[in-house]
């Protein structure tokens, strides 16, 4: 995935699920002839984010899930910065991400996070900013992110979840992550009218099946 060179170039994000894509990833990185997730393994209990994916070699889901959107993007000359849940670890505030975007789209199956990425969700949708979710079951799980190893070494992953009601946030070093079996809290729905009026092209009467296919 290509990153913005600067954060705000366009005023529409489109954050992709890097954290279901790898809680998601049978990928068996070290060999012991199981897969390396929780959804293989009932055992394990946190997944490396710098895991090539099983496979093809694409996400998850990636066909079915994110795939028409991304052409509908591309095949239309819409202009968006393309963001992973890592990136959403190193934005400070919602008031930071309230500043360099009108409309933030979670295009697919948005369903780990951390205490961190709902906290800035929480607050950017509370100070009028637009949210669109295109998949369900977004923020089902909370995550934390961890660094495991040191210096040139070390890896990130994902790990064990509780409840979103807490208001303290995760590092922001994020290789690796860790989940409960417990819902949290589902994230409540924007208060503050439709996105359409800022971003036109966003309204879903405009996304015809032929820009999907």
């Amino acid at each position: 995935m290509i990153r913005p060179a600067v954060l705000g170039a366009s005023r529409v994000a489109v954050v992709l699920p890097t954290y279901s894509w790898q809680a998601y990833n049978f990928y068996d990185s070290d060999q012991d002839g199981r897969p390396d997730s929780w959804y293989a393994d009932s055992h394990r209990h946190n997944v490396l984010l710098g895991r090539p994916y099983a496979g093809s070699g694409k996400p998850p889901h990636y066909r079915t899930q994110q795939r028409g959107f991304l052409r509908f993007l591309v095949h239309t000359g819409k202009r968006v910065d393309y963001l992973t849940d890592e990136d959403l670890e190193r934005i400070a505030s919602g008031d930071d991400l309230a500043r360099l975007y009108d409309l933030i789209i979670f295009s697919g199956h948005e369903e780990y996070a951390t205490t961190h990425a709902y906290d800035l969700t929480q607050r950017y949708r509370d100070l009028g900013g637009n949210l669109a979710f295109l998949s369900a079951d977004n923020f089902f799980w909370r995550v934390d992110a961890a660094v495991t190893g040191s210096g040139a070494s070390s890896s990130g992953g994902i790990s064990a979840a509780r409840k979103h009601n807490s208001s303290a946030s995760s590092t922001a070093a994020t290789t690796e992550v860790v989940m409960s079996p417990r819902t949290s809290s589902r994230m409540p729905r924007p208060r503050h009218g439709s996105s359409a009026a800022l971003v036109p092209w966003a309204d879903t009467a405009s996304i015809t099946a032929r820009g999907c296919r």
